[in-house]
């Protein structure tokens, strides 16, 4: 899957998956090593993440039901409860660092597209 930002007509992340079944959504990138530029991970109907048990510190994006980014945290180190965000209807995960360098803001519009 691919996610696209379509406030700045950019592709973002080439290796999109979600986690959609109890397991999946559980483990999210636990006990991986790492994670690639292309990669994310997206949960859906979630609003809030935890970094329990992970071995890397990840960049967390929040959007709404519009697909809006409504909040950005940055750098989340292994074994934490990030924030409840309550109008939050996606969580996307992704390798730290990559909100500042693909420039991703509050406001912008995403987009999924299946392949």
């Amino acid at each position: 899957m691919l996610i696209i930002n379509e406030t700045k007509n950019e592709v973002l992340f080439e290796e999109a998956k979600f986690a959609r079944n109890f397991f999946e959504r559980l483990k999210g990138l636990m006990f991986k090593k790492d994670i690639s530029e292309k990669e994310a991970l997206i949960f859906e109907n979630c609003k809030q993440i935890h970094t329990f048990f992970m071995k890397f510190n990840i960049d967390v994006i929040y959007l709404d039901k519009e697909f809006k980014v409504i909040k950005l945290e940055e750098n989340v180190v292994p074994f934490r409860i990030c924030k409840w965000v309550n109008k939050a209807t996606y969580i996307i995960e992704i390798k730290s660092g990559l909100i500042k360098k693909k420039k991703i803001e509050i406001g912008d519009k995403i987009k999924f597209i299946e392949r």
